[in-house]
């Protein structure tokens, strides 16, 4: 599917990361296939490191939760000692990784990755 990405798709989504910086506390986000090639970026992410750490963290995190009997991860929210990420797990199975500066608005930081990632899944439905 990935190789497959219209020239309009890839615009989209560019412009869609771009938009990301209407968020006040953002640092950077990156799309990337399930096996963490990436796919787009923008920011001040290093992106080829920043797609394989999005598709490790689905990795092993879903390996972690089928010891429990649980589904994949779809959403993830990380605190680091200074930055939250939000990791996202389309509906395609590309990873939307968005990092933002620490901050205690986790809920609105929470609800525009979700927004964005609902951008992304339309998108890709509907252009790829």
């Amino acid at each position: 599917m990935f190789s497959q990405l219209t020239q309009t798709t890839m615009l989209f989504i560019q412009k869609t990361l771009v938009n990301c910086e209407k968020h006040p506390s953002f640092f950077g986000a990156a799309l990337s296939s399930p096996d963490g090639l990436i796919l787009a970026s923008h920011g001040q992410l290093p992106s080829d490191e920043a797609a394989a750490c999005a598709s490790s963290l689905f990795i092993e995190s879903s390996n972690s939760l089928a010891y429990i009997s649980e589904s994949p991860a779809k959403t993830m929210l990380i605190w680091t000692n200074d930055k939250l990420m939000t990791v996202n797990r389309l509906n395609d199975g590309s990873i939307l990784l968005i990092l933002f500066y620490a901050t205690d608005a986790y809920q609105t930081i929470y609800e525009f990755s979700q927004l964005t990632a609902q951008k992304l899944d339309q998108a890709l439905k509907m252009l790829g």
